[in-house]
């Protein structure tokens, strides 16, 4: 079965428009794709079976000298795009030079792909969650299954309560601070990485270091380059499944839950 929305709105002022649909199957686990170009996107789980999809524009308040006293009229248009097929929910958001705040309340058993230029916010989602910001940071409260996070600018902060057996996960970004709390009985390695930056933890783990060589390669004119990379790895409670940290710059902190 495949559903298609599409609509386009016209805002003014603060004005919200909501789209509500289901997935095809509502007995079993959909999954969420969406890319936000501009702005933020924020996930919330709920117990309901409706996906209920609404997007305002963030307005930047800048001065212009030409303006002299005249009132702004916030108006923006843009478009929202919706199509679901076999499980899986694609939003488009189309909007030239507006950012905007895109807020998706979702069944809790939904896998998540989700790409924007101003943050990620999710709550309360169990899935197989990967989530890709170029500026902004990435938040996850409560949430379960498996996680790969990247941002090239801002923070990493999760909480994850439990976790998909057999499942790598992996946590990178270029500059920010790495702050993940896993369960406390997790069976898994760590692998560390932190250029300019501390490691703090509170679980117990047998830590060891070890130089990965990178290779050689070659270029055009001639020019050989190779290295190597230094890495931290430790097992927590017996080891299992990787877990990967990475960041430039910034500090890592890998906490136990309660």
């Amino acid at each position: 079965m495949k559903t298609l929305l599409l609509i386009t709105l016209l805002f003014a002022g603060s004005q919200e428009e909501r789209l509500v649909l289901e997935f095809s199957d509502p007995a079993r686990p959909g999954r969420l794709l969406t890319h936000l170009r501009l702005g933020k996107i924020e996930i919330r789980g709920t117990k309901s079976k409706e996906i209920t999809i609404s997007s305002e524009p963030i307005f930047e308040h800048m001065s212009d000298e030409k303006v002299n006293g005249m009132r702004r009229l916030n108006a923006a248009t843009f478009g929202l795009q919706v199509e679901e097929e076999d499980n899986l929910a694609v939003i488009n958001v189309a909007s030239i030079r507006t950012p905007q705040h895109l807020v998706v309340e979702v069944p809790r058993l939904t896998s998540l792909s989700l790409k924007s230029g101003g943050g990620i916010l999710v709550t309360g989602v169990v899935g197989e969650l990967e989530l890709d910001t170029t500026e902004g940071d990435i938040q996850l409260k409560n949430v379960g299954g498996s996680v790969v996070a990247n941002s090239l600018n801002g923070e990493i902060v999760v909480s994850i309560s439990q976790v998909t057996p057999g499942k790598a996960m992996s946590f990178t970004t270029l500059i920010g601070d790495l702050d993940v709390t896993l369960p406390p009985g997790i069976k898994c390695e760590v692998r560390i990485v932190t250029r300019q930056g501390e490691v703090y933890t509170d679980f117990e783990m047998e830590l060891a270091t070890r130089n990965k060589n990178t290779g050689g390669t070659r270029d055009k004119n001639g020019r050989y380059q190779a290295g190597f990379e230094r890495a931290l790895y430790g097992k927590v409670n017996g080891g299992g499944p990787r877990i990967s940290f990475n960041t430039l710059q910034g500090n890592i902190y890998i906490r136990k839950g309660k």
